[in-house]
């Protein structure tokens, strides 16, 4: 490619960025989200992948986000059952809506208690498996996970 080609073809991308789920040679307006330029489209793994580790993934996808949402709501409602006030990084007190509760506070603190080194445990079988595909497998999966 000659200079003066490289040259209109970088100034015609400044203040763009590239969409990895996109073909490499199309960028996006800086600022949009790559979500919003592939609509709802699925991603879809290689073929390479092995069926069982697809679904894995599915799964130890799904349960990461119920568990992000489920571990703090534990614990506020238990903080909140055993009557103790709860703020946001010492910022900002957040709302009371229930009393104390002894059989409630119980009941979350064995939820949080359990869930919480559950949700520790999916997270390092996450890095490992996005280890595993950027320097075992090579298979291009931890290029789409960013690292």
């Amino acid at each position: 490619m000659s200079f003066s080609r490289t040259v209109a073809h970088q100034s015609r991308t400044i203040g763009r960025v590239s969409c990895p789920y996109r073909n490499s040679s199309e960028v996006i307006p800086e600022g949009l989200a790559c979500w919003q330029s592939t609509g709802n489209r699925s991603r879809v793994l290689s073929p390479s992948i092995p069926r069982w580790q697809a679904y894995s993934a599915s799964v130890l996808h799904g349960t990461l986000y119920v568990l992000l949402f489920l571990v703090p709501l534990a614990g506020y409602v238990h903080r909140l059952a055993g009557a103790h006030p709860v703020s946001f990084f010492g910022l900002v007190d957040m709302p009371v809506f229930i009393g104390r509760d002894e059989p409630l506070r119980l009941l979350t603190d064995t939820l949080h208690r359990g869930l919480v080194p559950t949700l520790a445990l999916l997270m390092i079988a996450h890095i490992a498996a996005a280890l595993k595909h950027k320097f075992i497998d090579r298979d291009g999966v931890a290029g789409r996970m960013g690292i």
